[in-house]
């Protein structure tokens, strides 16, 4: 006996059409037995295709999460394919049941599509695990410290003390700049000097005071570069590397900031006030 579809492409009732088959006297005992070997031997090797690719992924050093999901969904495919299996030696047929839930499938992942999205998104970022909880990063307008990458949404707490939850799908469309995998970042710090200051001497007045400061790396090495003629002055910018944390390198570029200040002072090198030269044109004359 097979299911059919009707006009609408819906199953006609399944559950009669099964029982039916059941209750039939064509079946014997070897037909139940088989049926019944075959649903005992799926659970079986569900279960233990869901311990074997569990413990496969922890040794991979995939997130627990992962590990429990694709296990499971593995369990629950071995289980169903049995069942169908079961079903097809007790004379059920089950093509059209899986067409029927087929498209049952379809409606359902139309009306979650955006539950779906976050959910998949979530799932690629626990595999490719471009940041892990305790690094901090930047995506979007958001930046701060991932706390959890869960199924569907990435929580972060930002430098002023907000949680935030960013749907998944968001994080992994925009550029995502993990700020402290590389355990080290460098802040570019410009100062302007007057047009009548020796540069030489002033980059290394410069240089010497960044150098001074606490938490600016030694290696790779502070440099100060003439960098551009502006309207005021001559800009100088400092750069120098520190650990990567916001938190560090805010209060190391105060720093800095506080050192160059002092240091021009003590040198008499100007730091020019905005200015600019007016020409004035007499027509008359």
């Amino acid at each position: 006996m097979r299911f059919q579809l009707d006009g609408t492409g819906e199953l006609e009732p399944a559950a009669a059409e099964v029982a039916e088959v059941l209750r039939s006297g064509d079946l014997g005992a070897s037909d139940w037995a088989a049926a019944l070997g075959l649903l005992v031997v799926g659970v079986v090797l569900g279960r233990i295709s869901r311990t074997a690719v569990s413990r496969s992924l922890g040794r991979a050093g995939a997130e627990p999460f992962v590990s429990q999901l694709l296990s499971r969904l593995l369990n629950y495919l071995v289980v169903v394919l049995a069942l169908f299996y079961a079903l097809t030696q007790l004379g059920v047929a089950v093509g059209p049941l899986l067409g029927g839930l087929g498209l049952f499938g379809v409606a359902l992942a139309f009306a979650l599509s955006t539950l779906l999205e976050n959910f998949l998104a979530g799932l690629f970022l626990q595999v490719r695990r471009p940041f892990t909880a305790g690094e901090e990063v930047e995506s979007g307008d958001q930046r701060g410290r991932i706390e959890e990458v869960n199924a569907r949404s990435v929580l972060l707490t930002t430098p002023t003390g907000e949680l935030v939850e960013i749907p998944a799908r968001t994080v992994l469309d925009d550029p995502i700049v993990n700020l402290t995998r590389l355990g080290g970042r460098r802040t570019d710090l410009p100062v302007q000097v007057g047009y009548t200051t020796d540069l030489d001497r002033a980059v290394e007045v410069i240089r010497d005071a960044v150098r001074a400061v606490d938490g600016v790396r030694v290696e790779p090495p502070v440099q100060a570069l003439v960098s551009s003629f502006d309207d005021s002055g001559i800009t100088v910018v400092a750069r120098f590397w520190h650990e990567p944390s916001i938190a560090q390198q805010w209060a190391v570029t105060d720093r800095v900031a506080r050192a160059m200040h002092r240091c021009l002072a003590e040198h008499d090198i100007e730091i020019p006030f905005p200015q600019r030269v007016v020409h004035l044109r007499d027509d008359d004359g």
